[in-house]
């Protein structure tokens, strides 16, 4: 054994040195590098860390409730189709947080008289595939929704309204009479003309582009992120991905019930819909609900203060009138309605209603109503309390709940209710002709009021430019509106999104519908991957 080592020992000191000079240069290198890494490693990794951070961009990912079935901004009937393809399509018009509507795609334009208006395009501007945005875009666009063959969400808008290219950034809309509201109908997404619809893909102009389209998820990316929206086909299924970590959050989640209590790495992000209104329709058609004097007395009776608080905090925040919750609109208003029982019962002695035995009679008939409302805690709770009160009064209410799709293929249509209670989505624009005109009781007038005078101010409102004008056509038919009380205005709900706590850096400052949660994402932080 020592004789091997004694080998190895000196023919080792041989080979040093017959090569110490490639030997000491290789040690030197050696040290060298090390003293690099040593000194400037973090500078090293620094310039990885921010070369790996434009590649791959922070995902977040949220659970969606049913599935989109067009990314086409001119088909969108859901909220969620509406809500993803807003981000990745940009329309001439958009709105701003007080509520008025400013150029989006457009650069600047103008009212020529009450029905001639000119867009000047943006000159800078690409679709997400790198062709030139242009005025051809733009007449496509509106002639596509225009053709009765496609059936599209935008084609009774623009019925009468001609659209023409002036120049490759000039657009000349031409309508048939006034309409106010027409820069409002201009938010719609535009859709590129070299994209047929035979071979269609999502290529807009927003702040985000479809990067992958399957059939359980879409993911958008972003300058500085990338959304994945997860479908999943019920409410329960979407809360046990939240549960499982399978997902960052889950929006518009209303009823925050005891699902998720006490679970303590989740935020729950809560923000007024502005243009979302929860009403209770009276049906004018109903024997008792038709005289003005007993719906105004079920509206002193309806305890609103009571109705927007449960055991989660407030629902919302209580509406005066059926216009849309911007200080515009709200900063005067006053409750017309006060929860006032004693006033409530004269107002029902005056109509005739005699209380007998804790419930009212006339001519031997008793005041018999019901409360129809959709299967959801949050509207339910609303219409018990409703109910509760009514019967101080002498009302006998009953309250029914129904599935939506029933709500939609039989309650509505057929007038099938006496009141009911429900979501009405609002437009920014005050003119609210589909609502209560005349001749819209077969459609989107629930409550079926029709009025001369009413009529009169919306056609009027809706058929000049002058916001002055505008202003006070509107204050009048608000006013008129609420003597009438065809509905009883409760309050906007409250949009609740349940979101983990690895998200930091939300802003919901001006948020005023659902897409807006995505205003701040560019500076969002997710401090953990999902699992």
């Amino acid at each position: 054994m020592a004789k091997k080592f004694r080998f190895f020992y000196r023919l080792t000191f041989a080979l040093i040195k017959k090569e110490w000079k490639k030997i000491s240069l290789v040690l030197l290198s050696f040290s060298v590098i090390l003293i690099f890494l040593v000194f400037f490693s973090q500078f090293v990794l620094s310039a990885i860390a921010n070369t790996t951070g434009k590649v791959i961009k922070p995902l977040y990912v949220e659970a969606l409730v049913g599935k989109p079935t067009t990314f086409n901004p001119l088909f969108s009937k859901t909220e969620a189709e509406k809500e993803i393809n807003s981000l990745v399509f940009r329309g001439l018009i958009k709105i701003s947080p007080e509520g008025l509507p400013v150029g989006d795609l457009a650069e600047k334009y103008e009212i020529k008289n009450d029905t001639e208006y000119t867009f000047y395009l943006k000159k800078d501007v690409r679709w997400q595939d790198g062709a030139k945005f242009t005025a051809d875009d733009v007449v496509y666009t509106i002639q596509t929704g225009q053709n009765s063959l496609y059936n599209s969400e935008i084609e009774d808008t623009f019925r009468d309204v001609s659209v023409n290219k002036k120049d490759d950034y000039t657009v000349v809309f031409q309508l048939q009479e006034a309409f106010s509201p027409f820069l409002s109908a201009l938010t719609v997404g535009i859709i590129p003309r070299h994209i047929k619809l035979t071979d269609y893909r999502p290529i807009g102009t927003g702040d985000f582009r479809f990067v992958e389209i399957k059939d359980g998820h879409s993911i958008l990316e972003g300058n500085k992120a990338r959304i994945k929206f997860q479908y999943y086909p019920t409410t329960q299924t979407a809360e046990t991905a939240v549960k499982l970590s399978q997902v960052h959050g889950l929006p518009n989640y209303g009823s925050l019930g005891n699902t998720f209590k006490g679970w303590s790495n989740f935020q729950v992000k809560i923000s007024t819909l502005a243009y979302q209104e929860v009403m209770a329709f009276f049906n004018l058609k109903d024997e008792v609900l038709k005289e003005k004097l007993v719906r105004q007395a079920l509206s002193f009776a309806t305890p609103k203060e009571e109705i927007l608080n449960n055991s989660f905090g407030k629902k919302g925040t209580i509406a005066f009138n059926s216009l849309p919750n911007l200080p515009t609109f709200q900063n005067k208003a006053v409750e017309k309605y006060p929860y006032n029982l004693e006033k409530s019962s004269t107002m029902l002695n005056n109509a005739g209603w005699i209380l007998k035995d804790d419930f009212r009679y006339k001519d031997n008939k008793k005041l018999t109503l019901t409360i129809t409302t959709i299967d959801n805690p949050e509207f339910e709770d609303s219409a018990v309390k409703m109910r509760n009160s009514f019967r101080k009064v002498g009302v006998d209410a009953e309250v029914i709940i129904v599935s939506g799709s029933e709500l939609t293929t039989k309650i509505v249509p057929n007038r099938d209710f006496s009141i009911l209670l429900t979501s009405q989505l609002l437009d920014p624009d005050p003119d609210q002709y589909v609502l209560w005109h005349t001749t819209q009781t077969k459609e989107s007038n629930v409550s079926g009021i029709a009025t001369a005078k009413i009529d009169k101010l919306l056609e009027d409102g809706r058929k000049t430019a002058d916001q002055k004008v505008r202003s006070e056509k509107y204050q009048e038919f608000t006013r008129i509106l609420l003597d009438e009380e065809p509905a009883i205005f409760l309050y906007y709900p409250r949009y609740v999104w349940l979101v983990s706590k690895r998200i930091q850096n939300i802003d919901l400052k001006n948020f005023r519908s659902s897409a807006d949660r995505f205003q701040s994402i560019d500076r969002w932080v997710i401090n953990k991957p999902l699992l």
